[in-house]
This record gives C-alpha cells, structure tokens and sequence, in this order.
C-alpha cells in the first residue's frame, strides 16, 4: 500500500485556507486506498514529521505552510524542512509543496543530487486572494477557489498514480483554464485574481523525475 504524509497547519488566515481545501486532496487518496499520515493543526511540527518520515516511509510528502527558498514550515512556522539540515529526509519521496519559493533552491538542489524523486513547488510566494467573510468556510469562498482548485490538481493526480510530470501538467491546466474564465470576467475582483493566477502558473515548477509516480 502506497503512504501519503500531508502536513495541514491551520495557525492563521493562510495556513486555514490551505488546511481546508487540502482536504480535497485526502478524500481522493482515501479512495484511492493510501495510507493516510495527515499532520494537522499542531501536529504539523517537525518532530512528529521527522518520525512518520523515518518509521513509515512515505513515498508521497505533500506541504502546505510557509516556506522561503530554504525552508517548508509547518504549525506556528516551525521549521519542519532546513536546506543544509535535514533535506536528507526526502529522499527516494515525490514532494509537492505549497509553500512559497521552496522550489527556488530548496527543490531544487533536493532533486540535483538525485536523492528526492522529484519535487513540485513555486519558485517565488504562492499567493491567493480570500473573502474575509467566508473565514469560516473556505470551502465556500468562490475569490480562493481559482487558486486553490488550481494548486490541489497536483496532489489528486499525483494520489490517482499519475506520473509527477501529468500532474504538474494537469495543474498548469487547471491555471489556464480559470485564466481564461477571468480574463473575460467583469467581477471586481477578477484582475486581482487574475493577477494571482498568472503569478502561480509562471512560479509552479518541477525538479527532478518527471516519470515519477506512486
């Protein structure tokens, strides 16, 4: 049975988001029979990563958090990944990561030494905008959703078996399309999202084994 970890903080407005609509991601990997390791809230910390990583052997790490190029973080931006520390940890895993620039160096260099599979992340911030009325229902917010939507076709296609070069594709797909529904959009917030849209579809990246798969 393939094991999927997924770390999902929920310690302000951003991390909530990403925790909610992460959640897509889990029902279609339940269905798909992996076995679930889902670090939320404040087990989204570095040691109880560390352990799951060691002891089950995940072949699939999915991030959502803060990040810098260096650095994924996890509940209250505990440091749950350093460059030059514990990299080591992803080995031999497919990682997707939403958290912004982890691709820029930390994927990266990750890939170059052909330990971590393969990595797919942004090279610059992974940015949304949100509807501070639906806080409680992120679900529900239609100005997140574009993004998001957009962003989760990674980690479901990467989850179906697919290779991380399809899934990677399936998710600039899933860009282009809001892109396009936007771009004719007479919404006031549309050249906001807009905006995003095109900044996450040019960041988002793949390092290493496109072939790579579940």
């Amino acid at each position: 049975m393939s094991r999927l970890l997924i770390t999902r903080p929920d310690h302000d407005d951003v991390t909530a988001y990403l925790h909610a609509w992460s959640g897509k991601v889990i029902e279609e990997a339940r269905r798909h029979g992996l076995e679930i390791f889902d670090l939320k809230g404040e087990r989204a910390n570095r040691k109880d990563m560390e352990s799951i990583i060691r002891d089950k052997q995940p072949v699939l790490v999915l991030f959502n958090g803060h990040g810098n190029e260096k650095e994924i973080a996890g509940y209250n931006d505990d440091t749950l990944i350093s460059l030059g520390h514990n990299e080591n940890l992803l080995d031999r895993k497919i990682v997707y990561s939403v958290a912004c620039s982890s691709a820029k160096e930390l994927g990266r260099k990750c890939t170059d030494s052909a330990n971590c599979s393969a990595f797919i992340g942004y090279e610059e911030d992974f940015a949304f905008y949100y509807d501070p009325n639906r806080l409680s229902r992120p679900l529900s917010d239609a100005i997140a959703a574009p993004n998001l939507d957009s962003s989760n076709q990674v980690g479901i296609s990467l989850v179906k078996g697919n290779d991380a070069k399809e899934s990677f594709r399936m998710s600039q797909n899933a860009f282009r399309k809001w892109i396009g529904k936007f771009m004719g959009s007479k919404e006031l917030e549309a050249p906001y999202v807009l905006q995003t849209l095109i900044h996450n579809m040019m960041s988002q990246s793949l390092h290493g084994n496109g072939g790579s798969k579940i």
